[in-house]
């Protein structure tokens, strides 16, 4: 018999599974895709730090809806605004019309992470259920193990024009929101609500997380911190400075998604065994290196050993989730994650700022080496004082 919560998961696993096959298309070259638009890479970096900032104000609301209202209204709002969001970027003349759409596109990931989670969290029961969740977290992942490849062929196609093939990309993100919007809207079956009430502020959700909680949100800033400062600068330097064409760029994105997925479902039994921490401290660690091996590689086919190394950075996202989950108070789990990930996405927000200037204005190289400093110090300090977390433990 197919229960509620399993018929729920399994339409929003198809819903993330179309949507983001569109979004993935287009979404990592969006950085190329405004330098052509007219920014300058200090331009690219603040677009990269306003995309933290609106997930991170809008974190906390998503999970708070959720609770509130339910996974229907949750998905299909989000569905609708984020779409008018890709028809935005779609018919932009130039750079500053694509951060009109900016606030509209974020809300979908924004409020798809704490739905996942709580969805996810559900079947997570013991061991078991947490071999469930790093599956049903990797088929979340397939699309942007096909999309990106396929993104990079459209551009390919095109005659390499980035310009054209991210419209391309984005006329199907439409056509999959569109789609998506019908599966949610008649798929989805109501659930009781975890929390209807409406006294809670912020200050409340804060006072109940646990310290456990608190203290993993600073343990892991530094190491976040890291990711953010070189993110969108990845693609212009393979792109641009390295002439990647396309369709490899594509590839590699698609490589680092195949190691992660790979690294999950081998190393699952593996973190429950050893503690989630040992193995998100590893991950953290690949986040760290990452971005050096780029700076390094003589010829853009070295990159495909800098993406390899990415999947293990990738592949930390379905230990975090976990911890997370079992961190939080689970009366109000949405709100609780939500806080936390605004309050996360909050911390880091000059990093994209900062690796965007850093690169224009310094040096090409300087974002690369600071994210390498900051990410093993925050390594460290994430193996030595981030809370441990077992499986039988809640």
């Amino acid at each position: 018999m197919i229960t509620t919560t399993s018929r729920n998961i399994l339409v929003l696993s198809l819903s993330v599974f179309i949507l983001s096959m569109g979004q993935n298309m287009w979404f990592a070259f969006a950085p190329e895709y405004l330098r052509l638009l007219g920014a300058g890479v200090a331009i690219v970096g603040v677009f990269s730090s306003l995309q933290s900032f609106f997930k991170a104000i809008y974190n906390y609301p998503a999970g708070r809806f959720l609770d509130r209202y339910g996974l229907r209204a949750t998905l299909v709002g989000a569905n609708i605004l984020a779409a008018i969001g890709y028809l935005i970027y779609l018919i932009s003349p130039n750079f500053i019309v694509v951060f009109i759409g900016l606030p509209f596109v974020m809300i979908w990931p924004a409020f798809v992470v704490p739905t996942t989670i709580r969805l996810l969290a559900k079947e997570a029961a013991g061991r078991a259920g947490n071999t469930q969740l790093f599956t049903r977290e990797i088929m979340a992942r397939l699309p942007t193990l096909l999309a990106p490849t396929l993104g990079g062929i459209i551009i390919g196609l095109l005659n390499n024009n980035v310009v054209r093939g991210v419209q391309v990309g984005l006329v199907i993100t439409l056509i999959a929101s569109f789609i998506t919007l019908l599966l949610q809207g008649a798929g989805y079956q109501a659930e009781p609500k975890k929390d209807s009430s409406s006294g809670k502020n912020v200050f409340e959700i804060w006072g109940e997380m646990s310290a456990d909680m608190k203290r993993m949100l600073w343990c892991e800033l530094l190491v976040k911190y890291a990711e953010v400062l070189p993110r969108a600068l990845i693609a212009i330097y393979a792109l641009k400075v390295l002439q990647a064409p396309a369709w490899a760029f594509g590839t590699m994105l698609a490589l680092e998604i195949a190691v992660a997925v790979f690294a999950r479902g081998r190393l699952n039994e593996i973190a429950a065994t050893i503690g989630y921490k040992r193995w998100l401290t590893l991950s953290f660690l690949a986040t760290a290196v990452f971005p050096i091996t780029i700076l390094f590689a003589p010829h853009w086919g070295w990159l495909y050993l800098s993406f390899l190394i990415a999947g293990f950075k990738t592949a930390g996202g379905p230990v975090r989730g976990i911890m997370l989950t079992k961190l939080s108070n689970p009366e109000r789990e949405g709100q609780h994650v939500g806080l936390y990930e605004t309050l996360s996405d909050l911390a880091v927000l000059p990093a994209g700022v900062l690796g965007g200037v850093l690169w224009q204005f310094v040096g090409v190289g300087v974002p690369f080496w600071l994210a390498l400093i900051g990410g093993l110090i925050g390594c460290a300090i994430f193996y030595f004082f981030a809370p441990e977390v077992y499986p039988q433990k809640k």
